[in-house]
C-alpha cells in the first residue's frame, strides 16, 4: 500500500469494509475514487493541512478531506479486517454509538453534500453513502 501510494501520490487508503470474497473478488484490486474507507485499517501519510472536526466519524471525513486534497485514495479491495465495532470491547467503550454516530454524519452530509448523502437503513440506523462528485 505505501508503494502504491507513493507511486500515485495519494496520501490515504485503506480496505474493504468486510470479508465478502464474492463481493471483493469482483472487484479491480485498487480503486483510486471517492469509496469508503473502514477506519480500523488505514494508510496515510500525516498531512498537517487535514483538520478533523468529527469523533464518530471519522473515517469518513478521512476519505473525503483527503479526496478533496489529493483527487484520489487508494482503496485495496482485495483485504478486510475482521472487526467487533459495536459489540463489547469493540468502539462501544470510547462512547462510539449510533446515535454519536448520527449526529457526526449529519454535520458531514450537510457540510459535503456533494460527496456525501445521508440515509437511514432499515435496522433503523443512520449512515452515510460515499459518492464521487461529476463535474
Amino acid at each position: 500500500m505505501k508503494t502504491k501510494m507513493k507511486e500515485e501520490s495519494i496520501s490515504y487508503g485503506g480496505t474493504y469494509q468486510i470479508v465478502n470474497p464474492k463481493f471483493m473478488s469482483g472487484n479491480p484490486q485498487y480503486t483510486t475514487d471517492l469509496r469508503y474507507l473502514l477506519g480500523c485499517l488505514r494508510f496515510r501519510f500525516v498531512r498537517k493541512d487535514i483538520v478533523l472536526e468529527t469523533n464518530y466519524s471519522e473515517d469518513f471525513e478521512n476519505a473525503i478531506l483527503h479526496f478533496l486534497r489529493d483527487g484520489k485514495i487508494l482503496k485495496n479491495n482485495w483485504i478486510a479486517p475482521k472487526t467487533r465495532n459495536y459489540q463489547d470491547g469493540g468502539c462501544k467503550n470510547d462512547g462510539r454509538d449510533n446515535e454519536t454516530e448520527k449526529s457526526d454524519k449529519v454535520f458531514l452530509s450537510s457540510k459535503y453534500p456533494k460527496y456525501c448523502r445521508l440515509f437511514q437503513r432499515k435496522s433503523g440506523i443512520w449512515d452515510l453513502r460515499v459518492k464521487s462528485y461529476k463535474k
